[in-house]
């Protein structure tokens, strides 16, 4: 994929160092919103307890330095200078899809940088890529403990600690260390962790996408869909295989992103010729696709309309089904 900038970790800024970032971009969240400011919000973790609030694009979606690291040097930065930076120029690219119903190969380009980090940028993503390589990591250093001659062990502890365990005393350190009814493998994850994951899986995914086809769908509804914490929807193909789950190159799985209340972008299989086209949708889609939004949250939906919210969540009840990130592997 030509031209996708190189993110850069020594980005400075003059302005105030900010303590609130957000991980959903509020100038993505305005366009569900009826006024450019308010979003209605129902809590997905209160259950059917959760009051539907009205706010500010401002003060929702947001976690305390969630983009904030430490160079080398010791210097204190965060990416929201270089998030908006795509937030911009992908904004402006909607606007002219949904205004003229055609976009350039650099605006592609833009708009697949900007879901490629929509999709990775999420506190979902963090907790979904902490908890794959905690498991990943687990089931490596069980392996290499058991796979370790015992000459090598009994050799360690007598440099360590000056002792020779027996045959039986090694047996059962080995036991401890690969039976996870009797020991627990914990993972420290540092923010530059995640920092770096997050640029490289959405650097990455944009790749992908751009060598996709694209689906632009509209509704003539000012109001129709909504959006979430977790906006980029991955929908597994019906005939998926159960036991190895499904990810953004799966044949025919779905990547969705609603755009605005009244616009979703549908990325389908990668291609050698990718084609964008834009067509109208129906009523049917845009409920299957908010169905979909509101079981893939995390924990906030978004929606322009309170009544619309409010007919969801009692038609649904996602509170009683579990997270579609329980099922999907990437």
């Amino acid at each position: 994929m030509q031209g996708v900038r190189e993110v850069s970790n020594e980005m400075t800024t003059t302005k105030p160092f900010p303590k609130k970032q957000h991980y959903i971009p509020q100038s993505y969240l305005k366009n569900f919103s009826q006024d450019g400011e308010h979003v209605n919000i129902y809590d997905r973790v209160k259950g059917d307890k959760g009051e539907i609030r009205y706010q500010t694009t401002i003060q929702v979606a947001h976690e305390n330095h969630f983009y904030t690291y430490q160079t080398k040097k010791g210097t204190k930065k965060h990416l929201e200078d270089l998030l908006g930076q795509i937030e911009g120029d992908a904004i402006a690219v909607i606007e002219k899809a949904k205004r003229e119903r055609t976009i350039t190969p650099e605006e592609k380009e833009k708009l697949a940088l900007f879901v490629g980090f929509l999709y990775s940028r999420t506190p979902a993503f963090k907790a979904r890529s902490q908890e794959m390589t905690t498991k990943a990591g687990e089931k490596i250093a069980r392996m290499m403990l058991r796979v370790t001659p015992k000459e090598r062990m009994r050799r360690f502890f007598k440099e360590k600690e000056g002792r020779d365990p027996t045959d039986k005393e090694l047996d059962d350190i080995i036991d401890f260390g690969v039976n996870p009814k009797r020991s627990r493998v914990g993972f420290k994850f540092l923010q530059g962790w995640w920092i770096r994951t997050m640029l490289e899986m959405g650097t990455e995914a944009a790749k992908v996408f751009f060598g996709m086809d694209w689906l632009f769908l509209f509704t003539s509804q000012p109001y129709a869909f909504i959006t979430s914490d977790n906006p980029f929807l991955l929908i597994p193909p019906e005939d998926y295989d159960r036991f190895w789950g499904y990810g953004l190159v799966t044949p025919r799985a779905r990547k969705v992103i609603p755009l605005r209340s009244d616009m979703c972008l549908m990325m389908g299989d990668l291609s050698e010729d990718p084609v964008v086209k834009f067509v109208d949708t129906t009523k049917e889609f845009f409920k299957s696709i908010n169905t979909y939004t509101l079981l893939g949250s995390e924990r906030f939906c978004f929606s322009p309309e309170k009544g619309k919210l409010e007919k969801l969540v009692k038609e649904i009840k996602p509170y009683n089904i579990p997270k579609l990130s329980k099922v999907r592997v990437d």
